[in-house]
């Protein structure tokens, strides 16, 4: 072993839950995965962790799974899905978005993306300071995304299920225009959402109906 592997953080889904639910052994196969990756990527344990715990570990898993059709050996398996991924080469959007070299082997290149952006949720880069100095109150864009799109949190939960939501337009578009007016009454001096509703205000005439029919 090249060194202590630490436990996955997402048990449930990644490379560990997603061997599981195939019914291979997960413990088993997270230090072999963890080793493989590591030795052939050279990047750190919490690139790797991040990796393996995201959705592309999922997607690894997945590989691997196929391979075990052709062997049981679990180590086989890991090593070839290993080998695959590091024959091949990253989208040049991708890497362009991360600032990954031309030419980065697709595992490495994702393990890397995976560890900038497990280091951007801990760091809370993605709700960043306004030009204007306001921070940008998550307690706000949560309660926003409850009234308007029924989500339930903005927190990542590493889960597709929990992570990804279908939408209809006319939400996303009510979202918007409140964040937009809670924004610009940010701008004035008042950080919490308005209960009363502007419209209420307009002449009939001039108001928009932003509930189309589904």
């Amino acid at each position: 072993m090249l060194e202590d592997i630490p436990q996955t953080t997402n048990s449930g889904w990644g490379f560990y839950g997603t061997m599981h639910t195939m019914g291979a052994n997960a413990e088993k196969a997270w230090p072999i995965a963890f080793n493989s990756i590591k030795k052939a990527t050279k990047c750190s344990t919490a690139e790797v962790l991040a990796f393996l715990d995201s959705r592309s570990g999922r997607h690894f898993a997945d590989d691997v799974s196929n391979y075990m059709l052709n062997t049981k050996k679990l180590d086989t398996a890991i090593n070839s899905a290993t080998e695959k991924w590091m024959s091949w080469t990253m989208d040049r959007e991708i890497r362009e978005k991360y600032g990954i070299p031309s030419g980065t082997p697709y595992l490495t290149g994702f393990v890397v993306v995976a560890g900038i952006e497990s280091e951007e949720e801990e760091n809370n880069v993605c709700l960043p300071v306004k030009p204007n100095g306001l921070d940008i109150n998550i307690e706000i864009l949560e309660t926003i995304a409850q009234k308007t799109l029924g989500v339930e949190t903005l927190q990542v939960r590493k889960s597709d299920s929990l992570d990804f939501h279908d939408l209809g337009v006319w939400s996303i578009k009510d979202a918007l225009e409140l964040a937009y007016k809670t924004g610009m009454d940010a701008g004035l001096g008042h950080y919490a959402v308005s209960q009363s509703e502007e419209t209420n205000n307009v002449e009939p005439s001039k108001k928009v109906n932003t509930h189309k029919a589904r």
